[in-house]
Parts: structure tokens; C-alpha cells; sequence
């Protein structure tokens, strides 16, 4: 292949490792974060679209990307064109993918706020207000305390609603009552909302970077595929 082949084929070699790597780091943290979710699936806190789509997406990527490293190792050491065309293939349908999910984001960006503030003032209501539901209550609490914060918009979405402000949103648990606090001053809509947008900004400036990289693959694998047809098969 000459120098060029085989930088092309160095490059592709050590691209596939880092996205195999990658696709079994998605697997991972989609599956610790299913396990985290479980708790808020099962009391009905938000809509099933919101906990479970992402967990979702994080798999398929994970299992694409893990795919696409295989095919993109056993192309360059077996020198397999058949493996080196299924690689560019699968890079040029992630990068779809990906467009596909900025597109996603942007257009329902909208009404996540609206669906977050919603499943909080309905769980609310129904672990606090007349029949108790322990599963909601638990949920409640749980991504209270977790995320320092109270109610949807803080202490008000109980108090509107003539209910007790819970113990899961004092601040200092040890030195705390239900009429003064002290208590979490933002609301858990707010702070959803806002690793919500640090965490998509993330997201977003690592895609754009491994965009440039994949479409480099695909440029890579296009030239290893039409060299040394005598020894790729």
C-alpha cells in the first residue's frame, strides 16, 4: 500500500479500537443508568419516553459502535475488503443516527421542561395528597435529596397545595422543620434542567468532533478498499 496505505491503515486500526472501547463504555453506563431509573419507571414519575429513550439510544449506539470496531479491526488485520466496506457502511448509518438524535433533541427540547414540571406536580399529588403512593413518594424523595432541590419549582408546589413540605427538601436535615426549613432553594425542574444542558453541551461538542473523525474513516477505509487487491479479498 506505500506510506500513505499504511497510515491510512494505522489510522483505521487505531480509530476501531477507540470506537469498540467506546460502544462497550455506552453499554455500560446505559446499563447503570437503567439501574438508577428503575426506581422513577416504576413509580410512574415521568413519562416512560423520558427515562427509558435514552437508555434505549445509549444501547443501540453502544452495540453499533462496538460492531462498527470489529469490523473495522478484522478489516485491517485479516485485510477483508467485504469487512472494510461493512465498517463504512456502518460509520456513514451512525452518522445518520446522530443527526437524527440532534434533530430529536432540538425539536422536543421544548417540552421536556413542560413533561418534567408535570411529573412533578402529579407526583406530588399522588404521594402526598389523599391516598399515599409509596412508590412515587419514594421516587420523589429520592431524586430530591439527590439533586438538592424541592418540588418542581421549589417549596410552593406544596404549599399550594396545602401539604407539608417533606423532610427530602431540607437542606440541613438535622436542624429542620416542616413551616421554616431551612430547605433547597431551587426547584428539581430547574435542576434537571440544567444538567440536562450541561451534560447535551458535552454531548454535542464531543459529536461534532467525532463527526470529523468518522467522516475521515470513511474516507480512509474508501482508499484501503481500492489498494492491494492482491491482498485484500
Amino acid at each position: 500500500m506505500g506510506v500513505i496505505g499504511g497510515l491510512a491503515k494505522g489510522i483505521l486500526g487505531f480509530f476501531s479500537i477507540i470506537l469498540a472501547i467506546i460502544g462497550i463504555a455506552f453499554l455500560a453506563v446505559a446499563g447503570v443508568v437503567a439501574v438508577e431509573f428503575r426506581a422513577y419507571a416504576d413509580s410512574n414519575l415521568f413519562d416512560q419516553v423520558y427515562l427509558w429513550g435514552p437508555v434505549g439510544v445509549g444501547i443501540v449506539l453502544g452495540i453499533l459502535l462496538l460492531l462498527i470496531g470489529i469490523f473495522g479491526i478484522g478489516g485491517i488485520c485479516c485485510e477483508k475488503k467485504g469487512m472494510l466496506k461493512a465498517f463504512a457502511v456502518s460509520m456513514f448509518l451512525l452518522i445518520v443516527l446522530e443527526i437524527t438524535a440532534a434533530a430529536l433533541v432540538y425539536v422536543y427540547r421544548g417540552r421536556l421542561e413542560d413533561e418534567l414540571q408535570k411529573g412533578i406536580e402529579d407526583g406530588i399529588a399522588k404521594a402526598y395528597n389523599g391516598s399515599i403512593d409509596t412508590e412515587t413518594q419514594t421516587a420523589l424523595n429520592a431524586l430530591q435529596e439527590a439533586l438538592k432541590c424541592c418540588g418542581g419549582n421549589g417549596t410552593q408546589d406544596y404549599k399550594t397545595q396545602s401539604l407539608a413540605v417533606p423532610i427530602a427538601c431540607c437542606s440541613d436535615t438535622s436542624n429542620c422543620n416542616n413551616v421554616t426549613g431551612p430547605y433547597f432553594t431551587r426547584g428539581c425542574t430547574d435542576q434537571l434542567q440544567s444538567q440536562y444542558k450541561r451534560y447535551a453541551n458535552i454531548i454535542f461538542g464531543i459529536a461534532i468532533a467525532f463527526a470529523v473523525l468518522e467522516v475521515l474513516a470513511i474516507i480512509y477505509s474508501c482508499y484501503a478498499v481500492n489498494q492491494d487487491d492482491s491482498k485484500m479479498v
